[in-house]
């Protein structure tokens, strides 16, 4: 390595087989850290090289670039030599597409999901999320995120609206069967009639915040009142969740 500051595309050749190509602001210091990982990182190149302690690892510069040069022009450079190397028939090792953001690879995706099939959390892990959810209140779009939301949407195959083919409709069909709340199924006028005092807060069921004490004349009326869910308010006086937003809930009886 030279001790000129280099920045631009690398390649990493194991003795083992497979290449590495990824991109650097300082080549001498990039090989450092390869050579001697910390924790915290996890490229696979990085592990592969830790198998044989870095032993007959060769480190290339394959295009070397001007100091300035912006990080798209980088990612595009990176991304040319992953495909003419492929091209020319040789594994990669990189794990996805060129760039911190780029795409994973199909490969990692099944590992991902291969490693991550069965996996169940531990009560300790369930008890930490749960803590650091603590007092954290449901997001509420605006009406203006909620247009901004509607605009991207728009031509997206899975936007509303969307008219679904004859083989959607089908297995829409066949995965509600059994299903009192079928679609397509007519709602009776004593049901119409239910779900319109519903939303006019007629007939509710009462609600009492057991942190404020105040009581609530429906669910969707706290909800709105303290800006959280309002069927996670219905899951936790149901005694199925202990808390909403850091509120805790019962029905209220008179």
């Amino acid at each position: 390595m030279k001790d000129k500051l280099i920045k631009g595309i690398y390649k990493i050749t194991l003795p083992q087989g497979g290449v590495y190509i990824g991109q650097t602001v300082n080549m001498k210091k990039r090989w450092r850290q390869h050579k001697q990982p910390s924790h915290k990182d996890r490229h696979t190149i990085t592990r592969e090289m830790a198998k044989n302690e870095g032993v007959g690892c060769v480190c290339d510069v394959l295009h070397e670039l001007p100091y300035d040069v912006s990080k798209e022009i980088m990612d595009t450079y990176e991304q040319l030599y992953m495909d003419s190397y492929r091209d020319a028939g040789v594994v990669l090792l990189n794990a996805r597409e060129a760039g911190h953001k780029g795409k994973q690879h199909e490969a990692t995706k099944e590992k991902i999901s291969i490693a991550h099939k069965g996996m169940v959390a531990s009560d300790e892990t369930k008890r930490k999320i749960s803590a650091g959810l603590k007092g954290h209140k449901s997001y509420v779009h605006t009406e203006e995120q909620k247009r901004i939301q509607g605009e991207r949407m728009k031509g997206n195959q899975y936007a509303k609206g969307n008219i679904p083919t004859e083989l959607q409709r089908e297995r829409s069909r066949e995965a509600h069967l059994g299903n009192k709340y079928n679609l397509g199924k007519k709602r009776t006028e004593e049901q119409r009639a239910r779900n319109s005092a519903s939303k006019m807060g007629i007939g509710c069921i009462k609600v009492l915040c057991c942190d404020n004490g105040v009581v609530y004349p429906s669910i969707g009326a706290a909800a709105k009142e303290l800006n959280i869910s309002h069927q996670n308010i219905g899951l936790v006086a149901k005694g199925k969740r202990k808390t909403v937003g850091g509120y805790k809930f019962i029905y209220y009886k008179n």
